[in-house]
C-alpha cells in the first residue's frame, strides 16, 4: 500500500486570504515546496483535500477554481514536488429544518474526500499524514483513519492577515501542533 501526505489548500499551500480563486492573488506559504519535495523523496503521495464553498456560494465559478488548481499543479511540478491529485468539495454548508449546519459527506469535517483518495490510490491511512490549519481538517482526517494529524497553528499571523478569518484550533483531533511547515518535515521520517 501507498502512504500519503494529505494537505489542506488554503492556509497550508497558500496563504488563506478568503475565497482565493485567481492565480495573481496567490501567496505561497513559506516552506511548502521544501516540505513537499521532502515528502516526495520519502515516497509519499501528495494529496490535496480542500473545501471550496466559494463555488457553491456563487462567489466564483468552478472554471475559475479549476484554472487556479491547474496553476498550482504546474508550479508544484516545476518545483519537483508533483501533486498526485486534488480533491475538492464545491458544496456550501446548508441549514437543516432546525437551523443546524449540515455539510455534505465530501465536505470537511466529513471524510468523503479522504475516503475517495484512500480507495483510488490504495493508501494506508495508518502510514499517512494530514497537514491542515483547522479543526475541520483534523476531524475529517481522524474519521478517515489518518494516523498522524498535524495542525499548523499561528493565530497571531492569521488575525493580522485577515481578522474576519477565525478558526478553532484549540480543540480538535490533531496528534501534534506545529508552528511552521518546515517543522512538518520531521514527521516524514
Amino acid at each position: 500500500m501507498n502512504r500519503a501526505l494529505f494537505l489542506d489548500r488554503d492556509g497550508i499551500i497558500n496563504r488563506d486570504d478568503g475565497y482565493l480563486h485567481r492565480a495573481q492573488d496567490l501567496v505561497w506559504m513559506p516552506g511548502i515546496f521544501e516540505l513537499c519535495r521532502a515528502a516526495r523523496a520519502a515516497e509519499y503521495q501528495l494529496i490535496v483535500v480542500t473545501n471550496q464553498s466559494g463555488i457553491g456560494r456563487g462567489l466564483f465559478s468552478e472554471e475559475d477554481y479549476l484554472k487556479l488548481q491547474a496553476f498550482i499543479h504546474q508550479r508544484f511540478q516545476e518545483e519537483k514536488a508533483s501533486i498526485t491529485h486534488t480533491y475538492y468539495c464545491r458544496d456550501a454548508p446548508r441549514l437543516d429544518a432546525e437551523g443546524q449546519t449540515v455539510d455534505s459527506f465530501r465536505r470537511k469535517p466529513n471524510p468523503g474526500m479522504f475516503l475517495e483518495a484512500l480507495s483510488e490510490y490504495k493508501i494506508d491511512p495508518s502510514a499517512s499524514i494530514m497537514l491542515g490549519d483547522s479543526v475541520r481538517d483534523m476531524q475529517a482526517a481522524l474519521k478517515a483513519g489518518i494516523a498522524t494529524r498535524l495542525l499548523l497553528h499561528n493565530p497571531l499571523e492569521r488575525v493580522q492577515r485577515n481578522p474576519k478569518i477565525r478558526r478553532q484550533t484549540s480543540i480538535g483531533s490533531h496528534t501534534h501542533i506545529i508552528k511552521s511547515l518546515f517543522s512538518a518535515i520531521d514527521f516524514l521520517k
